[in-house]
């Protein structure tokens, strides 16, 4: 069976990458004969990074011949749609996301919507257009219990919730070596993932923002942390790419790691970190799934969902931060290098369940294949 991959984007952003490996990967071992065609936006840097030639192939999704062939080829569709289904990126950025669903009608190819964080929707054509694709679909599911939620609240009850796959994916310690010299961790480090995103999808202030972070690094620099500023999103365009808010905020109390890497590195890499700290959703559930203290800083109820339903929404405030609240930063970072050992312990037990969980949705795709 062929699955055509939608809306993944490009491997230039790590929590992209990490959705798409997690899904194809868990499907494949679900469906041994089962093969991929995923659309991508950039067909040079995904290809190297994910290059399983006998199951895994790619098409470029601007190209119209090339994606009208992958449709045909295909026995099913499946979108990853992710937090895209919603109008904080811009009215825009939804209609484009939704250009491939919306094309697997065309083709009268089963539809599989999935590890979705969905809404808040703020108009009634994304209402119908939610609707309208659920309603067609085989299978749709949300990530996380917010966005089912926001399903349900616009008359969507098919959909069914499971964790997010990118749980699931593996770090990969092959290069550690090369990473722990070439950056001399030879002593406890934290990681920082600044967002250079974050304050243009919040609508708050880039140099506060700037502000804050530079404080956050000072006081972990002071604990006795070497900081490492690992970017999440590597976009060629300078506006959108963490490399450039890294740059900004990288000074003696903070190095900029310039480094390529595969999501599954960069998990290896948090592994070994004493606390992180991340603005990206992605980042933060990388370092989660390899047991390190954690504190997210966020601007979207797709934080607040998974995030909530990994720790048990009680415990939520002491690892999460909305961008607009971060005024208590260094007292949530004090609490998660004061109490490391029983947090790691905490989110061993989370952990343990969320990837259970997250399991759920190869079987349900197999089954509705």
């Amino acid at each position: 069976m062929n699955f055509l991959v939608t809306n993944a984007g490009h491997f230039r952003n790590k929590g992209n990458e990490a959705i798409t490996k997690s899904i194809v990967l868990g499907v494949k071992r679900e469906m041994p004969n089962a093969t991929f065609t995923v659309l991508t936006s950039d067909l040079p840097y995904d290809s190297r990074h994910f290059w399983h030639p006998n199951f895994v192939c790619y098409a470029h999704q601007y190209d119209k011949i090339s994606v009208d062939l992958a449709y045909k080829k295909a026995d099913a569709v499946l979108s990853v749609i992710a937090d895209q289904f919603c109008s904080i990126y811009g009215e825009e950025n939804l209609e484009w996301s939704l250009y491939f669903p919306r094309k697997t009608l065309d083709y009268n190819k089963p539809l599989f919507l999935v590890a979705g964080s969905y809404g808040p929707f703020v108009d009634l054509s994304e209402v119908e257009t939610i609707k309208a694709l659920a309603d067609y679909a085989t299978l749709i599911t949300a990530r996380d219990s917010i966005g089912y939620q926001n399903l349900v609240g616009v008359g969507v009850s098919k959909g069914v919730t499971v964790s997010p796959p990118s749980f699931l994916l593996e770090p990969d310690f092959r290069n550690s070596k090369r990473i722990w010299d070439l950056y001399s961790l030879d002593s406890d480090f934290a990681v920082v993932i600044p967002s250079q995103g974050i304050t243009d999808y919040s609508q708050t202030s880039y140099s506060s923002h700037i502000h804050v972070m530079q404080k956050l690094i000072r006081h972990l620099a002071a604990k006795g942390l070497k900081v490492l500023l690992v970017p999440h999103v590597l976009d060629p365009v300078p506006r959108y790419s963490d490399v450039t808010i890294c740059r900004k905020l990288a000074s003696k109390d903070a190095i900029f790691v310039n480094l390529d890497s595969s999501a599954e590195e960069l998990k290896a890499l948090f592994s070994e970190a004493t606390v992180v700290v991340s603005e990206r959703l992605h980042g933060a559930v990388a370092s989660l799934s390899v047991g390190v203290p954690t504190l997210a800083i966020g601007y979207h109820t797709k934080y607040d969902g998974v995030l909530g339903d990994f720790f048990g929404f009680s415990e939520l405030p002491n690892y999460y931060a909305p961008i607009q609240k971060m005024g208590n930063l260094t007292s949530k970072v004090d609490l998660l290098i004061k109490k490391n050992s029983e947090i790691r312990s905490f989110i061993s037990e989370c952990n343990s369940s969320t990837k259970k969980d997250a399991k759920r949705l190869f079987p349900l795709i197999r089954e509705k294949a």
